[in-house]
């Protein structure tokens, strides 16, 4: 693989590395090796087609299709996500890589930043309770499902620097788009991204910057609404942090989501069935 540009992310003086490649992840050289491999498909459809990644396993010996069946942990009802058993990569040639991590969001239902995020809330997951370092993985949903390459980059790097910042337990994550249109588009986008981000780290304040933090199900948008106004008419100066009122459209709200938090007092939780069943 050819290495095209790196983003620098400081944790705590611990650096960790987003790469960006041209390459074939069935085609690795020993010392490329990483961990788990994080591939896409369509809900329980793992049809080996030219164009995919799942029939360039295919290919190799190494079905995605029968690894479904032996999967380790299934995450799908939650995050979209399932892991598979331990890959005996040794048998493949040109696969380095110990296991697989299948990715089926219901691509039409989701925007690519949520889906992005579910990807992300499985990994931390994942790197706590398996032995994985470094994550390689295509550009996730532009192929066969056909996502414009920046609609899919730039969340997926907004959420690699802030889970990584936040310390999610990954060393490195290795970006790798096959195609070489794809890789140039890709190449431009990263460019601009690292110029954004390289030696980020989240900066928490040592003071209060709101009295509350009001936590809710969009579901129950107007109880949320009618607890924010009780609570200024209690104490008219107090602070507080309603995302509704602070975030706007196109905002990294993540990372302004964690910021805030470490920034709030106290936590209010309007609890509900909707806040229970929301993944978020």
């Amino acid at each position: 693989m050819t290495l095209l540009e790196t983003i620098e992310i400081n944790f705590q003086g611990q650096i960790k590395l987003i790469e960006l490649y041209q390459g074939d992840l069935t085609n690795l050289a020993k010392n490329e090796h990483f961990d788990l491999l994080v591939l896409s498909a369509f809900p329980n459809d793992y049809t080996p087609t030219p164009t995919s990644l799942v029939g360039a396993l295919d290919r190799k010996g190494l079905s995605v299709a029968y690894l479904s069946m032996l999967r380790e942990v299934d995450m799908r009802e939650e995050y979209a996500c399932w892991l598979s058993s331990q890959i005996d990569y040794k048998d493949y040639n040109g696969i380095e890589f110990k296991r697989i991590l299948c990715f089926e969001p219901l691509i039409k239902d989701l925007p690519p930043s949520e889906m992005i995020r579910d990807l992300f809330q499985a990994l931390m997951v994942l790197t706590n309770q398996y032995d994985v370092k470094s994550v390689g993985m295509p550009l996730i949903t532009t192929g066969d499902a056909n996502y414009p390459v920046d609609l899919i980059l730039n969340p997926l790097i907004e959420a690699a620097v802030n889970w990584m910042s936040l310390g999610l337990d990954l060393d490195k994550i290795k970006i790798v788009a096959y195609d070489t249109n794809k890789a140039r588009q890709a190449l431009i986008i990263f460019k601009i991204l690292k110029e954004k981000y390289s030696n980020y780290s989240l900066k928490f304040s040592h003071s209060y910057e709101y009295d509350y933090f009001i936590s809710y199900s969009h579901k129950d948008i107007h109880k949320a609404e009618y607890l924010h106004e009780k609570l200024k008419k209690l104490k008219p100066n107090s602070k507080v942090f309603i995302d509704k009122n602070i975030l706007h459209t196109g905002h990294a709200w993540q990372m302004a989501i964690f910021e805030a938090l470490d920034n709030c007092a106290k936590i209010i939780t309007l609890l509900s069935n909707d806040y229970i069943n929301s993944k978020v």
